[in-house]
């Protein structure tokens, strides 16, 4: 109640704030001669019968004047800006009369209202009134008890709790909100339908419009609004709100609202009970007031409500990018401006004569489509966070995959349900080409204009779906590296390889959002009458020459595509590309970058690249040879081979890496040398490396714990006498053999064995 009042009061002192100055306004002033609007012949007798002969004689000549200077007024120049500057002066001016003639004639206006009403019941005398009030009383009484019975037999579910525990989202309580709003809709349609019925049947014919523009609008409408309210705002059940605000706000949004809805709708019934009794159109000033009550009270609840309408537009949403939380902060003086802007304009087609544009308080809904169209945008983020899967995978990547999608889906939601406000204004408002051809915009370039835009809108669309898609791919196939890379601390590009997918897209997207956007520009161009083929011809001319002048780049380029169509190399791959071996860093448009295994980075233009081994796709084996002398039991080097090839198996660090464990291929061949003993394993891509080097390790020491040698060359110099000992001449010839056995032998010759 405290809040009620508070608000009566602001909105007293707003009128009174503006009754003031206008009123004293109005005592000063010498009030001018204006023509009632329209100008029918009771509006002439009453304007007469208030003039004196000067006035009259003034308001003619007046008048003769304006219908001289029609003629050469039809031949002038076109409006400059000083023109322009005094018709908006004009106007001004013409909406202060208006507004200082409402103020002025305000006690004349309820006196004519209450004239108005008051021939009614005088028409309907006692009797009358009474049959009218009773056939109204009891529709009413039967429409609450269809109501009622219909809630019973029918409509007998209640809302169940819902905790905010059970609540992931919107979308847990909008099943149980839509039931309540189907409920309580069906009953009030229930109730209207049978009230209607009933006085149809039973109230006079004089009578029954009466009746029915009272139940339309003080009864029908406040109620329909009443469940449309409790559907969003929610104010006595925060665990089912789908505005997300604190209690309170909701409240106050909540009582208010509904209090701006029955002044509307008792205006609109004035409206129509006045059109129901012929009045004349001053009585309709009435509506003045109200709408001022109207869109005074609005703006204090814009003003009162700031916190709970930011909260509204940011949503639960956690995510938001700076532009949204900017939006979130300003919306409560945009629906100022927006109210301010409405009333101005309404004032002013008033006072232009131009009502009939008003009707059906089509000013009011477009209002409302301003300040509710911010709000569907918190609506689309949560029906986009609701539709898109859970984020897979941990970390930096996956997140920015997953945020990708979900603005890409809410932009794509943003073009189609502003698309659709905007058609529903300008259906509202009757703006169509034929319109604005009649208006003389020109038929032809009205066409052409509303098809470019379709056009440019149905580019902006494609280009979003294009990239939706391609993030998508991308998305599950970061996220799926996100998942193996496991270390965070690292890298990702040092941790895990990139997918095939990964490598190709990007330059896939590019490529295709390049090629929208040129097509969407020319075609909407072309629609417009502008001739497109001087920048199609600039634009092949331009091609040519850098065709000519990048001929090695464009070779690059065609190149690296076809790379990347053969799958022939991936990010973090250990390739050979002709000659220039190392890990795959990064892949772009024209060139391989490889990181060496000492550190350096190697970057290599396709064009340069002849062949390409790749050593980690899918999976490799590698094969060790071992070299044991002639008399080495093979068999046991055969089990020695198998049981570490079992060991390594157990590792943890090195099990993950095998494909196939290490086992021997028994004798490979027989040399000078000794026997070669081969081994081999199955491995990932990447893990060769560690398992080789822990296999050489433990071949060694179990080589070593089992008496087995690793064979040496050898060469072996007969000398005859050997059982003497050899002088030093003997020992050179010995070392000249040797050298000559073994010409690949290091200096200092290889240890001759006599």
């Amino acid at each position: 109640m405290r809040s009620l009042a508070s608000m009566v009061a602001h909105l007293l002192f707003a009128m009174a704030v503006m009754i003031v100055p206008v009123a004293s306004l109005a005592q000063t002033a010498t009030e001018p001669v204006t023509l009632p609007n329209p100008l029918t012949p009771e509006a002439v007798d009453s304007l007469v019968s208030r003039l004196t002969d000067e006035q009259v004689r003034s308001l003619l000549l007046e008048r003769l004047d304006a219908v001289a200077d029609a003629p050469k007024a039809a031949e002038a120049e076109p409006a400059g800006p000083a023109d322009l500057a005094s018709a908006l002066g004009d106007i001004a001016l013409d909406t202060l009369a208006a507004w200082r003639y409402n103020v002025v004639n305000t006690p004349e206006i309820v006196a004519a209202e209450g004239r108005v009403l008051g021939n009614y019941l005088a028409t309907l005398g006692w009797s009358g009134a009474a049959v009218f009030f009773g056939v109204f009383l009891l529709a009413v009484l039967l429409g609450i008890i269809a109501e009622t019975l219909l809630y019973r037999f029918y409509l007998t579910s209640r809302i169940p709790p819902l905790t905010e525990s059970d609540r992931r989202d919107i979308f847990e309580a909008l099943p149980i909100l839509a039931k309540r709003l189907w409920r309580e809709t069906a009953g009030t349609l229930l109730f209207f339908v049978v009230v209607s019925l009933v006085v149809h049947f039973l109230m006079p014919v004089r009578d029954e419009p009466v009746a029915h523009a009272i139940l339309r609008w003080i009864i029908f409408f406040p109620r329909l609004s009443l469940a449309v309210l409790r559907f969003f705002l929610a104010p006595k059940r925060s665990d089912l709100r789908l505005m997300y605000c604190d209690n309170k706000s909701a409240k106050y949004l909540f009582f208010n609202f509904l209090g701006i809805v029955m002044v509307i709708g008792l205006a609109l019934a004035l409206l129509g009970v006045n059109q129901a009794l012929g009045a004349t159109p001053d009585v309709d000033r009435i509506a003045f007031w109200l709408n001022v009550a109207v869109f005074v009270w609005l703006a204090i609840i814009f003003v009162r409500a700031r916190d709970g309408l930011r909260s509204i537009i940011r949503g639960r949403t956690t995510t938001l990018t700076s532009f949204e939380l900017w939006a979130a902060h300003v919306y409560p003086w945009f629906g100022l401006a927006a109210i301010g802007l409405t009333w101005i304009f309404a004032s002013v087609m008033g006072a232009m004569g131009q009502s009939e544009l008003l009707r059906d308080g089509r000013h009011l809904v477009s209002l409302a489509v301003l300040l509710i169209a911010p709000m569907l945008d918190t609506l689309i983020r949560a029906i986009v966070q609701h539709m898109v899967p859970p984020m897979r995978g941990d970390g930096a990547v996956a997140m920015r995959a997953y945020d990708a999608n979900l603005r890409a889906y809410t932009r794509i939601g943003r073009v189609v349900v502003f698309g659709a406000v905007i058609l529903i204004t300008a259906r509202l408002w009757d703006m169509s080409m034929m319109n604005m051809a009649s208006a003389g915009v020109g038929e032809q370039f009205a066409v052409h204009l509303v098809q470019a835009l379709m056009i440019c809108v149905s580019g902006y669309l494609v280009w979003e779906i294009v990239r939706l898609l391609i993030n998508r791919k991308l998305a599950n196939e970061y996220t799926a590296v996100s998942d193996q890379a496991g270390d965070e601390d690292k890298p990702l590009s040092q941790t895990v390889k990139s997918s095939r997918l990964g490598t190709v897209l990007p330059p896939i997207s590019w490529a295709l959002q390049a090629v929208i956007i040129i097509l969407t520009v020319l075609t909407a161009l072309g629609n417009l009458g502008i001739d497109v083929t001087p920048l199609l011809a600039g634009a092949g001319i331009a091609g040519i020459a850098i065709g000519f002048g990048a001929q090695k780049l464009v070779s690059d380029v065609v190149s690296g595509l076809f790379f990347l169509i053969d799958d022939a190399f991936r990010l973090n791959e250990f390739i050979d590309a002709g000659g220039t071996i190392g890990t795959v860093e990064k892949i772009s448009l024209r060139s391989l970058q490889l990181r060496d295994a000492k550190g350096p980075v190697l970057i290599i233009p396709y064009s340069n690249i002849k062949t390409v081994t790749n050593f980690g796709r899918d999976w490799g084996i590698m094969k060790l040879r071992f070299t044991v002398p002639f008399d080495t039991d093979v068999e046991k080097v055969r089990k020695i081979f198998k049981r570490i090839g079992l060991e390594l198996m157990e590792n943890p660090e090195l099990a993950p890496g095998f494909i196939e464990p290490f086992k021997s291929q028994g004798v490979a061949e027989f040399n000078d040398v000794g026997i070669v003993v081969r081994g081999k394993f199955m491995h990932k891509p990447g893990a060769q490396f560690a398992i080789r080097k822990q296999i050489f390790k433990r071949v060694q020491e179990e080589f070593a714990a089992n008496g087995i040698q690793f064979a040496r060359r050898e060469v072996r110099v007969s000398v005859s006498g050997s059982d003497e000992k050899l002088t030093e001449e003997q020992l050179h010839e010995v070392g000249a053999a040797a050298a000559h056995a073994v010409p690949d032998a290091p200096p200092g010759g290889k240890q001759a064995k006599t």
